[in-house]
C-alpha cells in the first residue's frame, strides 16, 4: 500500500479510488503488486504489451532458427533440400514466412524422402511458436486482474463518536445503512438474477452455515418446540476475503456469528390485561422499566378480538393494515446482564451468560391470511372466518384466517467470536459481543478499555480497535435491524397486498429470520468502507472522529472495493512479460556476433558459423555471382559483402522465362547484354544461343 500522498485519487460510486501502485495482498507479496489505472490508461498499456509480444514473437522465431541452422549444419555433400532449408531457416524473418516456405518445400517430399522428417519437425514447432505467441498476444489482457479490485484512497478515517450529543445522528446513520442493507440483502443474497449493483464489495455474499433442525437455544422448558429450530453459524469471516481489509494473512482478523432462534411457548407466559380499554395480552418473559418502576411483563398488546373487530365489519382488502413487529435486546457484558444497555431483564429460562438475548413479537394486528399454514411463529388458525370484501364495487364476503394468539414471541441467542490468524488456534470466546470483544483483546494486544477509547499501543492492537468499532456504530443485530424495519424485515411482505397475505412456507419464519441474518451481513460488507473514507452526509460527520494515532495509518488506508471504471493491472505479470521479452529480444540479437566471436577467437564452430553467414540473403547473393565468376569480391565471411567500386556484375538471363539463369557479363567486342529476341516458350532459343557461344 501507498501512503496517504504518494497517489492521485479520482471518484467511483461515491469514493475517491487510488491512481498507481498497491500491493493485493489476495496474491501475496510478489504476485500482488499491482498498479491501478483508469480504463483508458490501461486499455494502451495492454494494447502496447500486445505489440511488444508480436516483436518478441519475432525475435524468439530467430533465435530458434539460428538454433536449428547450427542444428542441421553439416559438412560435405548434401541435397537441393538441405541447401533449401538451411536458406529458409538464415533468412525467413517471420514465422508466417518460414512456415509457408517449409510447408511448399515439404509438400513436394514424399514422406519416405530424405529430410521429410526434419521439413516436418520445422514447420511443427514454427506452428506451435506462432500459435503461442498469437494466444499470448490475445491474452496480453490477463495483466489486468479479473477481480476489478480497487483500492479507497482514505484522507483519513474514523469512527461513530459515543456521545450522547450525538445520538440523534448515529440513529439517523444506523437507519441508513439497514435500509440500505436490506435493499442489498433483498437483491444480492438471494439466489435469483439481479439488476441491483451486486460487484461492490470484494465478496458480493457472505453466507452461513444454517441448520434448520436445531435444538432450543435456551432452557428446553421455554421453547416451543425442541427440534426444528433454526441456527446460523458463519464460521470464520476473513477482514480480508471477505470485508476487505487488505492485509497480508499475519495481520488478518477472523470474526465469527452464530445466530440461534426458536418460536417460545406461550403458556404460563401469557396473561390478558381486562383493565384496559380494548383489552391486552401481556407477555411475561423478563420485566421492563416503565416511567412508574419495574413492570412484570416485557410486552403488552391489544388481544385478538381488538386487532381484528375492523376486519369483521369492514371490506379487508381495502384496510391498510400490516404486522406489528416489536423487537427487544438484553445484551451481556461480563457473563451477566448488562442493564444499562438492555432493554429488558430476561427470566432465567431465556438468560444466556454467553450470548445476547433477543425478544421479537410477531402480532397480525388485522392481516389475514388466504391460506392455512403450519408455521410456527405466524401461528395461523387451521379454521376459516367469514370477512366482508369488496370486489367491483359489489359488496361480498371471503373465507379467511386469523392468526391463533395475539402475537408470537421469538427468542434469538448472538454469538460472536474473534480470532488472530498469525495464531491459528488463537480465538477469545464465543459469547456476547463485549464479552468477546474483550476475551479477544489480549490476543491484540490491547484491553476493553482502550477499544472503547479507541486507542491502540501498537499496530496489531489498532487493527483490532479498527474492526471493532463498527460493531458499535450500527445496531446490526436482531434487535436493532427490527427496530429500523419492523413489519418490512420479513420476507412474507412479498406476498402481501393491503392487509391480505397470500400463501406462506411451512417454515416462513426460519426464512425470516435467514434474511435478517443476511442483513446483518451486507451491513458488516459496508459499514467499513465508511471507517476508511467517511460519510457522506456533512451532518451525519458530525458524529464521527478521525483516528489520531500513527498505529491506525497503515489500516485506514487499506480498504478494498470493486469497480469496473478502473482497472488493476498485475505489476509482476507486466515486469515479467517485458523482462523476459527483453532478455529474449537481446539474446537474440547478441547469438551472432557472440558466434562470430567465438568463430574469430576461439575457432569454434566454424563450418556452422561460416555456412549460418553465407546462407544469408546477401552472402547468396555473392556465391551466385562469384560463382560464374562475376565480381572481385570481399567481406565474404559477414553480413555485407561488397565489390570494387563501380564494378558490374552478371545479368539475369530470362531465354527460359521457366528457368532463369544469371549470365556472365561479357566484355571485349562482345555483346554485354543477353539477347530477347530468340526467347521461345519451350526456351529451345536459349540452349541454341549458348552452344553456338
Amino acid at each position: 500500500m501507498t501512503s496517504e500522498g504518494d497517489a492521485k485519487a479520482t471518484m467511483d460510486q461515491g469514493y475517491p479510488v487510488h491512481i498507481g501502485a498497491w500491493t493485493n495482498w489476495s496474491r501475496g507479496s510478489i504476485m500482488g503488486a499491482t498498479v491501478t489505472l483508469t480504463r483508458q490508461d490501461a486499455a494502451l498499456v495492454i494494447a502496447f504489451t500486445s505489440t511488444f509480444l508480436a516483436f518478441i514473437a519475432t525475435r524468439v522465431w530467430r533465435l530458434f532458427c539460428f538454433a536449428l541452422h547450427r542444428y542441421y549444419s553439416a559438412m560435405g555433400p548434401q541435397d537441393a533440400t538441405y541447401h533449401q532449408m538451411q536458406a529458409i531457416l538464415r533468412n525467413a524473418a517471420a514465422p508466417e514466412d518460414g512456415i509457408r516456405l517449409f510447408l511448399k518445400l515439404l509438400s513436394m517430399k514424399h514422406r519416405r524422402t530424405k529430410r521429410y522428417h526434419q521439413l516436418l519437425f520445422s514447420v511443427t514447432s514454427g506452428i506451435i511458436l506462432l500459435i503461442s505467441f498469437t494466444v499470448l498476444g490475445g491474452f496480453s489482457s490477463s495483466i489486468a486482474t479479473s477481480d476489478n479490485e480497487v483500492l479507497i484512497q482514505s484522507a483519513g478515517c474514523g469512527y461513530l463518536y459515543s456521545d450522547n450529543n450525538y445520538f440523534f445522528e448515529r440513529r439517523s446513520y444506523s437507519g441508513k445503512k439497514i435500509n440500505n442493507a436490506a435493499n442489498y440483502a433483498l437483491q444480492c443474497y438471494s439466489n435469483q438474477d439481479s439488476q441491483f449493483d451486486c460487484d461492490r464489495f470484494v465478496m458480493d455474499r457472505i453466507t452461513g452455515n444454517v441448520d434448520l433442525n436445531a435444538t432450543c437455544p435456551f432452557d428446553n422448558t421455554i421453547c416451543l418446540n425442541q427440534r426444528g429450530n433454526i441456527h446460523i453459524d458463519s464460521g470464520f469471516i476473513n477482514s480480508h476475503l471477505h470485508l476487505g481489509f487488505n492485509a497480508p494473512t499475519k495481520e488478518r482478523i477472523l470474526w465469527r456469528n452464530v445466530l440461534h432462534c426458536a418460536p417460545l411457548t406461550t403458556a404460563g407466559f401469557t396473561s390478558v390485561d381486562t383493565k384496559t380499554q380494548p383489552n391486552e395480552a401481556v407477555f411475561h418473559y423478563g420485566n421492563i422499566t416503565t416511567h412508574t418502576g419495574k413492570a412484570d411483563y416485557i410486552f403488552r398488546i391489544p388481544d385478538l378480538d381488538s386487532q381484528y373487530r375492523n376486519s369483521l365489519s369492514d371490506a379487508v382488502l381495502l384496510t391498510d393494515v400490516n404486522y406489528k413487529v416489536n423487537s427487544l435486546v438484553a445484551e451481556v457484558k461480563n457473563r451477566s446482564i448488562y442493564e444499562i444497555n438492555s432493554d429488558y431483564m430476561p427470566i432465567d429460562a431465556l438468560i444466556r451468560a454467553d450470548a445476547d438475548i433477543h425478544l421479537v413479537f410477531l402480532a397480525g394486528n388485522g392481516v389475514v391470511f388466504s391460506e392455512h399454514t403450519d408455521d410456527a411463529w405466524y401461528n395461523v388458525s387451521a379454521t376459516t372466518t367469514e370477512v366482508p370484501i369488496v370486489l367491483a364495487g359489489e359488496p361480498d364476503t371471503e373465507q379467511v384466517y386469523f392468526p391463533n394468539a395475539p402475537a408470537s414471541p421469538l427468542g434469538c441467542a448472538s454469538q460472536h467470536q474473534f480470532c488472530i490468524t498469525d495464531h491459528p488456534d488463537s480465538c477469545g470466546p464465543l459469547a456476547s459481543l463485549r464479552d468477546a470483544i474483550a476475551g479477544a483483546a489480549p490476543l491484540f494486544d490491547t484491553t476493553y478499555a482502550e477499544i472503547a477509547n479507541n486507542t491502540a499501543t501498537s499496530e496489531k492492537a489498532a487493527r483490532f480497535t479498527y474492526f471493532a468499532n463498527p460493531f458499535f456504530a450500527v445496531d446490526r443485530d436482531v434487535s436493532g435491524i427490527l427496530g429500523q424495519l419492523g413489519s418490512r424485515a420479513l420476507l412474507s411482505q412479498q406476498n402481501m397486498f393491503a392487509g391480505f397475505q397470500g400463501p406462506l412456507a411451512s417454515n416462513q419464519w426460519q426464512l425470516d429470520v435467514s434474511h435478517w441474518w443476511d442483513i446483518s451481513m451486507a451491513v458488516a460488507q459496508s459499514i467499513y468502507i465508511d471507517s476508511a473514507y467517511g460519510l457522506s452526509d456533512p451532518v451525519l460527520e458530525q458524529s464521527r472522529k478521525n483516528y489520531t494515532e500513527s498505529y491506525f495509518n497503515n489500516v485506514c488506508h487499506n480498504q478494498k472495493i470493486k469497480s469496473t471504471a478502473y482497472t488493476s493491472l498485475s505489476i509482476f505479470g507486466l515486469v515479467f512479460t517485458y523482462l523476459v521479452g527483453f532478455l529474449l529480444a537481446l539474446v537474440s540479437y547478441l547469438v551472432e556476433p557472440v558466434s562470430a566471436w567465438l568463430h574469430k577467437r576461439r575457432s569454434y564452430g566454424q563450418y556452422k558459423h561460416l555456412e549460418w553467414t553465407t546462407n544469408a540473403t546477401l552472402q547468396l547473393q555473392r556465391l551466385a555471382h562469384e560463382g560464374i565468376g562475376q565480381g572481385t569480391w570481399s567481406k565474404g565471411a559477414e553480413t555485407v559483402p561488397v565489390t570494387k567500386e563501380g564494378e558490374s556484375l552478371a545479368l539475369l538471363d530470362i531465354s527460359n522465362q521457366e528457368h532463369p539463369v544469371l549470365r556472365p557479363l561479357i566484355v571485349g567486342n562482345q555483346q554485354d547484354s543477353p539477347s530477347y529476341n530468340s526467347c521461345s516458350k519451350d526456351g529451345m532459343g536459349a540452349r541454341s544461343e549458348r552452344s553456338s557461344r
